[in-house]
């Protein structure tokens, strides 16, 4: 209840947070009387109740006030032996549907949390400077962002798969990269221990077509050192 007061308090009543809450555990103000979720069910039921074909469930709706807020609250069950779930708003123009609608958003903003925490590190930065997370964070969100749609036009793999297959070929571009570093020194040294000038070099190599029809050769070499052939090397 704290955070929805913020909420309406921030952004001046235009903002309306839909939330669920604990049953019994509030008591709002039903009609000049206080009453609790439990209450208000015995209360309604059998005279208010509705049933939604769309998301399978009865439900009863009543407007109350809790602190000099006015909400609306949906009951909400599912299944002829289930428990009745309290769903509130402070916007009381919503219908049920369009209330379920807004809430089962939650849904997918958790599997998003889950999905950065267990494959894209989420919150395992170390540093100490506010920056560096925002940043971390905002890499993060992305990296989420590309690889969703990566799956949305290509769904042959599940989520889980994708995201070790991405960190499987950035390992391996991390690694390309270092025996790239380590070639291009040793390559130096050479070059300065035989005192051969750089660009002479390879102003020879590319100006000779015996070079030139070896260069596939190479390529595939470099090719066959990586272990998947994911990360591929372009002439």
């Amino acid at each position: 209840m704290e955070i929805i007061k913020v909420v309406l308090k921030l952004f001046k009543g235009k903002v309306h947070p839909p939330g669920m809450i604990v049953s019994n555990r509030h008591k709002f103000t039903y009609k000049s009387k206080p009453i609790t979720t439990s209450g208000l069910i015995i209360l309604l039921e059998r005279k208010s109740s509705h049933y939604s074909r769309k998301f399978k469930c009865k439900y009863i709706e009543a407007m109350v006030d809790y602190e000099g807020i006015r909400f609306k609250i949906f009951l909400v069950r599912q299944g002829g032996k289930g428990k009745y779930k309290a769903l509130l708003t402070t916007d009381t123009q919503l219908n049920f549907t369009q209330m379920m609608d807004i809430y089962k958003i939650r849904w997918s903003i958790e599997v998003f949390f889950k999905e950065c925490k267990q494959y894209l590190m989420l919150g395992k930065s170390q540093s100490t400077n506010f920056d560096s997370r925002i940043a971390s964070i905002t890499i993060t969100m992305i990296i989420h962002t590309v690889l969703t749609l990566e799956k949305r036009f290509n769904a042959y793999e599940t989520m889980g798969e994708l995201f070790k297959n991405s960190q499987k070929q950035l390992l391996e571009l991390t690694l390309w990269k270092r025996l790239d570093t380590l070639i291009v020194a040793i390559f130096g040294l050479l070059l300065d221990l035989l005192e051969i000038d750089f660009e002479k070099l390879m102003e020879r190599i590319l100006n000779d077509n015996q070079y030139e029809q070896q260069y596939p050769a190479i390529i595939h070499s470099l090719q066959d050192m990586l272990v998947d052939k994911s990360v591929k090397i372009s002439a």
